[in-house]
């Protein structure tokens, strides 16, 4: 699997992403850098997104180590 194709998979469950989604919603001061940005399917979005509190360590801590290993995890948009 190439770079590329990592990008394009959730970064909670390796399922297709659906596209980009916040780390800290725009809602709640989050930005539109890339920083905050990670690839998700729907199903983990929607399942993150009411309890977005909760998933932010996890979300940043796995962003970091997908970038360690294989670059920059957000999906070309």
């Amino acid at each position: 699997m190439d770079m590329k194709a990592r990008r394009d998979k959730c970064l909670v469950c390796l399922a297709p992403a659906s596209g980009l989604h916040h780390i800290i919603p725009r809602s709640a001061g989050g930005s539109d850098d890339d920083s905050n940005l990670v690839p998700l399917c729907d199903l983990c979005h929607n399942r993150i997104q009411p309890e977005w509190e909760r998933w932010v360590e996890f979300l940043t801590e796995r962003k970091e180590v997908f970038e360690r290993l294989w670059g920059n995890y957000t999906m070309d948009r």
